[in-house]
């Protein structure tokens, strides 16, 4: 009876929940320790209340005090928006509008990315509360892990200081305590919009071997060295840290896109529909542009959008419009080709009365 009286309390210690603030300080733990490492992730952002973007697909690996590479794809169609390699001398970025890439040299590899957020989450500095919520199992490459669910409100978005109301939950395996869905959720600055980013980690990799020849910088076909090319816009929130753009002193509905491309192979649209003026935009006075680059399949029909800038809450309406726009295929020496353009869809405001 004695026996079974001390191992009782145990038992159920075992079954308890985890203090939720200090599971998120020491998650993800080995890597910030491994000598290499390697995320994969599928990231969509948008807002509360409307349908999410595929923002992006990124892969980071290092080496530690070493070598780098950082690729962003498209969560449309998969095109490559971003690629920075450091190969221990140089730092290489290669950017897709415009298809130019840059040569700096550099010391050492100080690129973060969603390292940064990572480490900003696991900072008990940051943490305003936290709580345990639940055990919840997820597919997790084929598959199904257990995960504690926390909740958490920070004092404010890893890189927007001014951002309000932040809120985080995340999904940490109970096997190696490593986050495998990140959710974060605050408000612009000064506007009642709510913008949530979702990270789902497709690979998470460390202390692997990684081949010397993924540190060399290969220019993708087509491009040249230069500066890259900005573009006007809004991007990001939370998140990005901009705010949106104030309403502009006279305004009208969008009613007008601009497509640019080579002069030799620009496309010939032949079907347009025009976007729907978000309500959430129209309720937060937001506007602006949307800048996309697009894939014209040789049928003339959008084959991939990648969204290279604009105001969030815009984005989601000009990608449902575009994709249904059809163009009268290309022609190059008789033959049908397959065209990249940028795509800019202005959204402006009804005057206030």
């Amino acid at each position: 009876m004695r026996a079974l009286l001390f191992f009782l309390p145990v038992t159920l210690l075992a079954q308890s929940p985890p203090d939720a603030k200090t599971l998120l300080t020491r998650a993800d733990a080995p890597i910030f320790t491994a000598k290499t490492v390697r995320l994969s992730a599928k990231q969509a952002s948008g807002f509360v209340g409307s349908e999410p973007v595929p923002s992006s697909v990124f892969t980071l690996e290092f080496v530690r005090g070493g070598r780098g590479r950082a690729e962003f794809h498209s969560g449309i169609g998969d095109a490559l928006i971003s690629l920075t390699v450091f190969d221990g001398t140089n730092l290489w970025q290669y950017h897709a509008l415009g298809k130019q890439y840059t040569k700096k040299a550099a010391k050492a590899w100080t690129f973060k990315g969603e390292i940064a957020t990572l480490e900003y989450g696991r900072n008990p500095a940051n943490i305003a509360a936290a709580s345990y919520e639940n055990d919840e199992t997820i597919d997790w490459g084929g598959r199904q892990m257990t995960c504690y669910v926390i909740r958490a409100d920070y004092r404010a978005a890893p890189k927007n200081s001014l951002a309000k109301g932040v809120v985080r939950r995340v999904w940490i395996s109970r096997d190696g305590e490593l986050i495998l869905r990140d959710y974060w959720e605050g408000a612009l600055n000064g506007m009642p919009a709510r913008e949530i980013v979702t990270t789902n980690y497709t690979t998470i990799e460390m202390d692997i071997p990684m081949p010397p020849d993924l540190f060399v910088f290969q220019p993708p076909v087509g491009s040249k060295l230069g500066e890259p090319i900005l573009v006007g816009g809004v991007a990001g929130g939370v998140v990005g840290g901009l705010r949106p753009p104030p309403p502009p002193p006279r305004a009208r509905p969008a009613d007008q896109a601009t497509t640019t491309g080579s002069a030799a192979v620009r496309p010939t649209l032949i079907h347009k529909v025009d976007p729907v003026y978000p309500q959430a935009a129209s309720t937060n006075r937001v506007s602006g542009a949307v800048v996309l680059q697009a894939t014209i399949d040789k049928d003339g029909t959008v084959k991939a959008l990648t969204v290279m800038s604009g105001p969030s809450l815009l984005r989601p309406a000009a990608v449902d419009a575009v994709k249904q726009w059809r163009y009268k295929p290309t022609l190059v020496n008789g033959e049908p080709v397959e065209v990249v353009t940028m795509i800019t869809i202005p959204f402006t405001l009804p005057l206030q009365r």
